[in-house]
């Protein structure tokens, strides 16, 4: 079901980005906003703009671009999957962007039904600038125990 995988999905995406109302730099340096959208109004973040956004309007932009990463997800893995799974997968795709979560190993192992060995792949993903950033990493875990079946994430 598409609506309890969303909202767990929104859930712990904001839970993992974290708030921001004003523009701020990434640990990529690249400009972002309210749950670490680089995107807003169909412009890309910048300095000036937004000027700043509500944890509302925040949430409901997180909500609708969850909604088309999973979309995707879906179409393009094919797998039955549990709303953990598919809660998880989203928030990686949010993170590390679609086409590069799509093209991953981690997601080729999903489709092999070798979530195992799926699951662990989330660990490689912890770097910037070939540096491990200790708030990836606790992400990747995250995202690795709510793959793996804990809801207590």
């Amino acid at each position: 079901m598409i609506s309890s995988d969303l909202d767990q999905a929104v859930s712990l995406i904001c839970s993992l980005e974290g708030f921001r109302s004003r523009p701020y730099r990434d640990v990529t340096g690249t400009w972002t906003v309210g749950y670490g959208s680089t995107r807003w109004e169909g412009q890309s973040v910048t300095q000036t703009h937004p000027m700043s956004v509500t944890e509302a309007q925040a949430r409901v932009s997180v909500s609708q671009i969850a909604s088309g990463v999973l979309k995707a997800l879906k179409s393009s893995i094919g797998a039955s999957l549990t709303p953990n799974q598919w809660a998880a997968l989203t928030s990686f795709a949010y993170n590390v962007g679609l086409s590069a979560c799509l093209n991953s190993t981690l997601v080729r192992l999903v489709k092999e039904q070798q979530l195992d060995k799926a699951a662990d792949q989330f660990l490689l993903w912890d770097k910037s600038k070939g540096q491990v950033i200790p708030g990836l990493l606790n992400r990747r875990k995250a995202e690795r125990l709510l793959f793996l079946g804990n809801a207590n994430v």
